[in-house]
């Protein structure tokens, strides 16, 4: 009972001290001992560090170590060998630049495809929204409205909540008319005019507002409905979406 008490305080001291000024000050084997702290339960911070330093020699070589040869060192528990593992594969992977590469949206065609299964027999109006980052990026696709638009202004409000929220730079609105022959009425221009306006307010770039009707996808920027895109910003126009 005395072993688990004193080890409750030296993780209690470690986290403290982490909090309180970050990991400057730390020496190797305590900055070990601090990662040790938030997986080692039966065996003390200490014992488990001195055996992963005697086998490995640093702390480098502790965190680029193989899993099973940490799993494989007396006194370290598997949990503890397991999250070692996984802080090295999160470093080799998203820090390093190769985690899981996002989709883009470049063309008209990317974001058809994209929403291909939200627009799937499809009955009702609906508008959608694919968030990007500066590279084009799919950070989030989001149902923004689904039914008929009595406020372009409330539904502005909430695409750029949503915007804020995933931290996005640009967007691609699309509206799903399935019922109409076109596109071109004065209340679809307003409402992508409405959107755009409240996204410029906080900086977030209207690539396109596209509408989808029985007739070919409908480009709101190549029909001059949106004025805010600097050249090269847009995504590419193509007359046929597939």
């Amino acid at each position: 009972m005395q072993e688990k008490n004193g080890t409750l305080k030296a993780k209690k001291w470690l986290r403290d001290r982490f909090k309180a000024s970050g990991i400057e000050g730390f020496t190797p084997s305590e900055a070990l001992e601090l990662l040790l702290s938030y997986s080692v339960t039966e065996k003390g911070l200490k014992a488990a560090s001195k055996a992963l330093f005697e086998r490995f020699r640093d702390l480098n070589s502790v965190l680029a170590a193989d899993e099973n040869e940490l799993k494989s060192t007396k006194g370290v528990p598997r949990k503890a060998a397991s999250l070692i593992s996984a802080i090295k594969k999160m470093r080799e992977g998203y820090i390093a630049g190769a985690g899981p590469k996002l989709e883009t949206v470049n063309e008209k065609k990317d974001a058809i495809r994209l929403l291909r299964a939200s627009l799937k027999g499809l009955k009702g109006e609906r508008l959608l929204a694919i968030y990007l980052n500066a590279r084009n990026e799919v950070l989030s696709t989001e149902l923004i409205h689904d039914g008929n638009i009595e406020s372009p202004v409330a539904v502005s409000r909430k695409a750029v909540e949503l915007a804020i929220r995933h931290n996005a730079r640009a967007v691609v609105f699309i509206r799903a008319v399935p019922g109409a022959l076109s596109a071109e009425t004065p209340s679809e221009r307003q409402l992508a005019r409405t959107l755009e306006r409240a996204a410029l307010a906080i900086d977030l770039l209207v690539h396109d507002h596209l509408i989808v009707c029985k007739k070919t996808p409908f480009s709101g920027r190549d029909e001059g409905w949106l004025h805010a895109a600097k050249a090269g910003a847009r995504i590419a126009a193509e007359d046929d979406i597939g």
